[in-house]
């Protein structure tokens, strides 16, 4: 991760740590990373698809796991876009993005009281706590965009714009796949990858 620190820090306040789970995390890991490899470019926005597996991955292992494979997604897919030398400040930028976004969806999912492992989404409360999650996740995104652009390019974001739209269908498309793929990994484990891989890599 870029920022050592903040994953310390979390691996501190919320130790459920990703050595206990070994293996269990690069099937999660190894999605995660093709996800990254085909983002969508639109506007000049680059649209990032992989909050279904982050979710997933979420819910089974908790934040500190999530935290870990989504960085490490960031990093595959800013390679993978080949950016200038003149923008590798995106790396960092990215990098605390994804880092602040992965902490306000957390945070809404436990105040909303959120659990791990053993989630029934036809409860009400572990309904809720999801709904929750993916509703800070897109929302935080956008919002930090949006600051991000104000910054450092000194240009409002239109955020009734083309890539909100598409952030939003490809968000309602892809974050009830990542339920899935938690349910499904919960009855055949890897194996779920394989019914869940393939259409979440269309999207």
């Amino acid at each position: 991760a870029v920022f050592p620190l903040g994953i310390w820090l979390i691996n501190v306040l919320a130790p459920d740590g990703y050595q206990k789970y070994g293996w269990e995390i690069i099937p999660f890991l190894i999605l995660m990373l093709i996800v990254a490899a085909f983002p969508i470019i639109i506007n000049k926005t680059v649209i990032f698809v992989l909050q279904g597996v982050s979710l997933a991955a979420f819910l089974q292992f908790g934040l500190l796991v999530e935290m870990l494979l989504t960085q490490m997604a960031v990093i595959a897919m800013l390679v993978k876009l080949r950016i200038p030398k003149t923008e590798y400040y995106r790396y960092p930028l990215n990098s605390l993005m994804f880092f602040a976004v992965s902490i306000f969806s957390a945070l809404a999912y436990y105040l909303a009281g959120g659990t791990h492992q053993e989630i029934d989404v036809t409860e009400p409360r572990d309904l809720l706590s999801i709904l929750l999650y993916m509703f800070t996740f897109f929302i935080s995104n956008q919002l930090l965009i949006s600051f991000i652009i104000y910054v450092r390019h000194r240009s409002k974001r239109v955020l009734l714009g083309k890539d909100l739209l598409w952030e939003g269908v490809s968000s309602i498309v892809v974050f009830p796949i990542g339920i899935i793929l938690y349910m499904l990994y919960q009855e055949i484990e890897w194996l779920a990858f394989f019914l869940v891989g393939i259409p979440l890599m269309s999207v």
